[in-house]
């Protein structure tokens, strides 16, 4: 199993190892250990609204942070500019860094408090959940999400002008609108407050595209801000997603997951092989998408490589 300590999330390479979930129709989520994004193609929801294709980068990511007696802990990276340091913020509190199965986990601590943060998307849906648990904590820990709103396409970039959409307060959450699309992109949770963000464009540096020698410029802004305080113990699932009657019960939704991915391994021929074996089982389930073809709806690709390819019959 893939697992980090201090001395790589700490480290500048935070922002150089990556991790990825999909969600089986060409949908995906995707960034960095430290939170910073460095590609055009990170994100937490880059939505497949023609399954497997048109691929829609809609929330770029999230600026968490938790106030603990009366500190300010941020949980992810700000965007890096041309010679900024290599991860500022965020890896400052992150104790650790693994995978649960498919499922990346971020552990941060501070002070006496251990908080637990967890990604992953629905099979078959354009839905993508954050899950933050405090494990531990002798005092409340209050937790402020602003939701990142991005739309283009996943090969572009945002300009300043570019950012606009709707809001409208729905049950759990908000519902985020753009002119001319059909699609809309909800943001919900089951406890917390959710209320609109500013929409102003803020400017985000991608280095990795800058080292490509691409547009390293994108924009986005906050569509909704979340606050909550967790006792210990208690959980706080973020969705975010395109389906209007996405469900809302996090521990529900990863336990299905969780279900789902043991049910693949004990299927495979390998299910008895060592723990890493499995673990490639998984990766390669990540690569299979569903795609209609004619006389048979359920049919089935493979996505020739993430991040930027699409299925390819020869594969």
């Amino acid at each position: 199993m893939l697992d980090y300590g201090r001395e790589i999330c700490s480290d500048a390479l935070a922002t150089r190892r990556e991790w990825l979930v999909t969600n089986g129709i060409g949908g995906f989520a995707s960034g960095t250990l430290a939170g910073v994004n460095t590609r055009r193609y990170h994100g937490l929801l880059i939505a497949a609204l023609d399954p497997p294709l048109g691929r829609t980068l809609l929330v770029s990511g999230l600026r968490d942070q938790v106030d603990y007696d009366g500190a300010i802990y941020p949980l992810a990276a700000q965007a890096m500019r041309p010679g900024a340091p290599a991860a500022p913020g965020g890896v400052d509190s992150l104790l650790r860094f693994h995978l649960d199965d498919t499922t990346p986990v971020w552990m941060y601590a501070f002070e006496d408090a251990l908080l637990e943060k967890r990604v992953w998307m629905q099979t078959a849906a354009n839905t993508t959940y954050v899950r933050y648990q405090l494990l531990a904590g002798s005092l409340p820990a209050a937790l402020q999400i602003d939701v990142q709103v991005n739309w283009r396409d996943m090969h572009g970039n945002t300009r300043a002008e570019q950012v606009a959409y709707t809001q409208a307060v729905t049950a759990h959450g908000l519902k985020i609108g753009r002119e001319g699309e059909v699609a809309s992109l909800y943001i919900l949770s089951r406890v917390g407050e959710i209320a609109p963000g500013a929409r102003r464009a803020e400017v985000v540096f991608l280095a990795a595209e800058h080292e490509r020698g691409l547009n390293p410029l994108d924009h986005v802004s906050t569509g909704a801000s979340l606050r909550h305080t967790l006792t210990a113990g208690e959980t706080l699932t973020l969705t975010l997603t395109t389906e209007a009657d996405a469900a809302l019960d996090g521990d529900a939704a990863f336990a299905e997951q969780h279900q789902r991915e043991d049910s693949l391994v004990l299927r495979s021929p390998l299910k008895h092989a060592p723990d890493w074996i499995s673990h490639l089982v998984l990766a390669a389930d990540q690569f299979i998408v569903r795609r209609a073809v004619e006389g048979n709806a359920d049919g089935r690709s493979v996505i020739a490589g993430y991040h930027w390819f699409g299925d390819w019959g020869r594969d």
